[in-house]
């Protein structure tokens, strides 16, 4: 998932990304962890009914108004 959305075809896109369970997480995660410039298009991510993450996490922190 991380490599789709680092293609830098896409980042001149605004981006939603989600799952269901652990694709949900699977989103959270690849969105917290893809090039700076590619989260800045981000707009929201959706997580449906997947596990969480630690809001202490400063990458997480920094995200946490998209999800």
């Amino acid at each position: 998932m991380m490599k789709i959305i680092n293609n830098k075809s896409i980042n001149t896109r605004k981006l939603w990304i989600g799952g269901h369970s652990k694709g949900g997480n699977l989103a959270v995660f690849a969105a917290m962890h893809v090039d700076k410039e590619v989260q800045d298009v981000i707009i929201k991510v959706f997580n449906f009914d997947g596990p969480g993450f630690n809001s202490q996490d400063d990458i997480y922190g920094r995200l946490q108004k998209n999800f």
